[in-house]
């Protein structure tokens, strides 16, 4: 009987910041970055995470990697409960989960050289001896598309393109059952995007891999993934197949939101409604003010 149990599961996932108070005696406010997020991903496929900027969803990724704190809700990656995890324990099953940044240069140490960047998940998570380490390196590199002769350079004598081959030879490195991409091609020339995604994809298909792809292009996400969630203010709105057309598969406020992501529109909600009332008591003050002005010029009779 075939496994159906989900690679990764999350429910009601909350993330919290603290945010300064406005004043000595006022409550102290939280931004909720992420606001009670359920999803599933089964093993082997890829799951799309799309949504303006400031939507959450590089949060909701670093909450699933356990590089940021979870307020409340639970994740749980196969049998393994993720929160649960703590000290030395988190630190090994890292091996398991991965990140490929979206920035193909400073994710990268300028300081080392190539293969020393690829080998250090293996060093620090103790897998392998010395020599079979070397060995790994050197099949990574071919697995990427990059040369013998390119262990020893620096990163800044690679292009962009290349350096996305090591962050992701990085990435598998220690054989993860799932790998987080953060935008992996949008800083990237559209030529270059497509080599890095067949790249991807043959990878999980040799590797079994399972991806939680964050993405603004929807042509990407189309090209790449099983299945597409749609973030708006930290929650999901909508869960749909990419492949069916937004006008079918959406209700009319989730296609706005949709298309919003097509646009590349950028959210930033607190600041448009302190805007919006701003603006609202600003008018309702000028209003006042005239009132008041033209009762006392005996203009107008007071009400």
């Amino acid at each position: 009987m075939p496994d159906t149990a989900p690679m990764l599961e999350l429910r009601d996932v909350e993330v919290r910041f603290d945010l300064k108070r406005t004043n000595l005696f006022g409550a102290a406010l939280q931004l909720r970055a992420v606001d009670g997020v359920s999803l599933s991903l089964q093993r082997g496929q890829t799951m799309a995470v799309v949504g303006e900027s400031g939507s959450g969803k590089t949060t909701l990724a670093l909450a699933i990697a356990r590089l940021i704190p979870v307020t409340t809700g639970k994740i749980r990656m196969g049998d393994v409960d993720l929160l649960g995890l703590q000290g030395e324990s988190l630190r090994t099953h890292r091996r398991h989960m991965q990140f490929i940044f979206q920035d193909p240069y400073s994710s990268l140490n300028p300081r080392l050289r190539a293969k020393d960047i690829v080998r250090e998940p293996l060093d620090r998570l103790s897998i392998g001896s010395v020599k079979s380490r070397n060995n790994r390196v050197q099949e990574l590199f071919e697995q990427v598309g990059l040369r013998q002769d390119q262990l020893r350079l620096f990163p800044h004598q690679f292009s962009g393109g290349q350096r996305q081959r090591i962050g992701i030879a990085r990435a598998i490195a220690s054989s993860p059952s799932l790998v987080i991409c953060d935008e992996p091609v949008s800083a990237l020339d559209v030529g270059v995007q497509a080599q890095i995604l067949n790249l991807l994809r043959r990878l999980q298909k040799d590797l079994n891999l399972t991806y939680l792809f964050i993405s603004h292009d929807l042509g990407v996400v189309q090209h790449m993934c099983d299945s597409i969630a749609v973030m708006y203010m930290g929650k999901i709105v909508e869960q749909a197949d990419p492949n069916i057309p937004i006008p079918r598969r959406c209700c009319r406020p989730c296609r706005q939101r949709t298309q919003i992501v097509e646009t590349g529109g950028v959210a930033q909600p607190s600041l448009v409604i302190r805007r919006t009332r701003s603006i609202c008591r600003l008018a309702v003050a000028l209003l006042h003010a005239v009132h008041l002005w033209s009762i006392s010029a005996g203009r107008i009779c007071p009400i």
